[in-house]
């Protein structure tokens, strides 16, 4: 071999040695990139985006404060604690607000423009039937609708894809029944808007109730002259001992209130309602003297003691009211519960976001995600139909603060023990 052929081969080899080396350099390099969390640029973010759809237009600037301003920095600062390897690009969340304007028709459109957006997972139906609106598309596209609030008997409904995080409405006939129980209230007339909701807590109030119903008084959806009604009411418990009146009614309950002014023996009882008459704005405006001459005791579900004192419950309570100015109250708290709820349905189903997030794959499986979930609502335990488990309900009603009419809590109704503590 030749003195120019030996130095060509020993120059080939050590370029060959060269490439070998920074082969070896990039192959440890990319793997590098997968495991390390860091890069050398930032990776692009890929949005969970959630819909909200707020009932009316005053909700909404309500809602884009809940959830841009508290519950979105909220849970985009727990997602960028994940492993950086939970998804690949970076996930953060958007809320993305709308308003119904108390319209079904409405609420239907905006429902279907989210879903041709990409965007499957909705926080909204407020009210039952503006969830009732859009039931049928949810379900037949694969979304999942969570209502903080819509209780209404009529969409209690096996699998399908709403989940409600409160009762519905038989869910409170327990304490209704307790109330009258523990007020002595050995005989009944309900006085009562003629409607599937009244009708349905009615029905079960016969099978709990343990006195005697001495007859029911109804009224068309829309009333505002009461006289026919009361006066049937007055008739029929007049001269009965150790009685007491239940109205299930919703925002006419002030002016009916203000009409059973003109009735004696009505305004000398006790009156007890439902969720339907606590804390209704319109009592104090046409009748606030005489709620309060008559209490209008009135269960709402409320927090467990061991929510209203936990960590986490006290937490929230602090950031929202310092935020809002506006008491934490359960709703509330179960708008923010169904964020937290369709974020961890996302985390436990969905390893990959593109195109969009699939909302049938987390209908499937919330009543689980939801039955381990510690809310700031408390335990968020469904049922069969997917609503909530009843707990414990405050009983509202109606008193005079300071001198003037006002809402107060008289009492508090446990579900586990089946009583009621009347505050002094």
């Amino acid at each position: 071999m030749s003195e120019k052929t030996l130095t060509d081969a020993i120059q080939s080899h050590k370029v060959y040695k060269k490439i070998l080396v920074l082969m070896g350099i990039l192959f440890i390099l990319s793997q590098l990139f997968f495991i390390m969390p860091f890069s050398w640029s930032t990776s692009p973010v890929k949005t969970i985006r959630i819909g909200v759809i707020a009932p009316f237009d005053e909700y909404a600037s309500y809602d884009e404060v809940l959830f841009k301003q508290i519950l979105e920095p909220e849970i985009n600062e727990y997602i960028a604690k994940l492993p950086r390897n939970r998804f690949r690009p970076v996930t953060n969340v958007e809320f993305v607000i709308e308003s119904a304007s108390w319209d079904p028709e409405k609420n239907l459109e905006i429902v279907k423009k989210f879903h041709n957006d990409g965007i499957n997972l909705l926080i909204g139906g407020h009210y039952t039937y503006l969830a009732a609106s859009a039931l049928d598309y949810v379900n037949a596209h694969g979304m999942i609708m969570i209502s903080p609030s819509s209780t209404g008997t009529e969409l209690s409904i096996e699998g399908d894809n709403l989940f409600r995080l409160v009762p519905d409405d038989v869910g409170q006939v327990n304490a209704i029944a307790e109330m009258l129980h523990s007020k002595g209230i050995e005989n009944l007339v309900i006085i009562q808007r003629d409607d599937s909701r009244t009708n349905d807590i009615a029905a079960e109030l016969l099978i709990k109730y343990s006195g005697m119903l001495i007859g029911v008084s109804k009224y068309a959806v829309g009333t505002i002259d009461f006289t026919e009604c009361l006066t049937a009411a007055e008739t029929m418990i007049t001269g009965q001992t150790n009685a007491g009146v239940l109205l299930l009614s919703l925002d006419e309950a002030g002016l009916l209130l203000d009409s059973s002014t003109a009735y004696p023996v009505l305004s000398s009882l006790e009156w007890f309602g439902s969720d339907g008459t606590a804390e209704q704005p319109d009592v104090l405006t046409y009748a606030g003297a005489q709620a309060c001459n008559v209490k209008l005791y009135s269960p709402m579900t409320a927090y467990s003691p061991e929510t209203a004192t936990s960590s986490k419950h006290l937490y929230m309570k602090t950031l929202f009211e310092g935020v809002t100015g506006y008491p934490f109250g359960f709703y509330t708290a179960c708008e923010i519960d169904a964020g937290w709820l369709l974020v961890l349905g996302v985390l436990e189903t969905q390893r990959s976001l593109e195109p969009f997030v699939v909302g049938q794959d987390i209908a499937d499986v919330f009543p689980d995600i939801a039955s381990r979930y510690y809310g700031y609502s408390g335990w968020c335990e469904l049922n069969a139909a997917g609503d909530r488990v009843p707990g414990n309900y405050d009983i509202h009603g109606y008193g005079y603060v300071d001198g003037d009419p006002d809402f107060v809590i008289f009492g508090r109704y446990n579900t586990a023990s089946n009583t009621i503590t009347w505050f002094p």
